[in-house]
């Protein structure tokens, strides 16, 4: 096996040594290239530090959820039917006057020409399909991949790969609204009173840097009015 990966250092590097592994067999796939489960296991079992653990009952024990892991994200991969374009693809974006930088874990090209963003979690399931849509992170990756792409997101998806789990969130398609209201930087827009302002049902208003208040956000949310934010959790 021509394959390496750092693995691991300490008990809490875990995580991040499956994910180096996910992140070397995306790689090899984006080129045309192959490492098979069986492969990636035996770099797992080739580059494991047992003395990064009290005993060998704890090393063992964390290697085989490692196993796991792996072998959750090839049944997930087998079976995707989309096609990986970029892995811990680098992004630089600005909103509101604030700059975030980072690196997406995976974007794949769907059949059908469109983007989906994914990032993997070897923790537990904090993000549920009820609060993704607001999850600031997952939010900047769909706005960095329409700066990086020229077009957002079909969906964005956090794997949590100890669980076994997609939570999946569809991207409003900005381009069906007939107006997009950003409350971008002034705090005025938290005095606004929508329940006297005469909203179609094809406006969006989009919060981008959080200053609407819970109150007007309930609001929105209970008269099924079009809303979405950054990091409103």
């Amino acid at each position: 096996v021509l394959f390496r990966s750092t693995l691991p250092s300490s008990a809490a590097d875990t995580g991040s040594s499956v994910h180096d592994i996910i992140e070397m067999v995306t790689k090899y796939q984006i080129e045309g290239k192959k490492i098979t489960k069986k492969e990636a296991i035996e770099i797992l079992e080739k580059d494991w530090e047992s003395r990064a653990f009290d005993n060998e009952t704890a090393s063992n024990q964390k290697k085989e959820e490692a196993k796991t892991w792996l072998e959750t994200f090839f049944a997930w991969s087998d079976a995707n039917p989309n096609t990986p374009v970029a892995v811990e693809k680098p992004f630089s974006l600005e909103i509101g006057g604030v700059k975030f930088t980072g690196k997406i874990d995976r974007v794949d090209k769907t059949p059908s020409g469109k983007y989906v963003v994914i990032d993997y979690k070897t923790g537990s399931a904090k993000v549920t399909k009820n609060t993704i849509g607001d999850d600031l992170q997952m939010n900047i990756y769909a706005l960095a991949t329409e700066k990086l792409y020229k077009e957002l997101p079909e969906k964005t998806v956090l794997f949590y790969l100890a669980k076994d789990k997609l939570v999946e969130n569809e991207i409003l398609d900005f381009s069906q609204f007939d107006a997009l209201v950003f409350a971008v930087a002034h705090k005025e827009f938290s005095k606004i009173d929508f329940s006297d302002i005469s909203l179609s049902d094809n406006t969006l208003i989009f919060d981008a840097n959080n200053v609407l208040t819970k109150t007007q956000t309930e609001y929105l949310r209970s008269s099924n009015l079009n809303y979405a934010s950054i990091g409103r959790g």
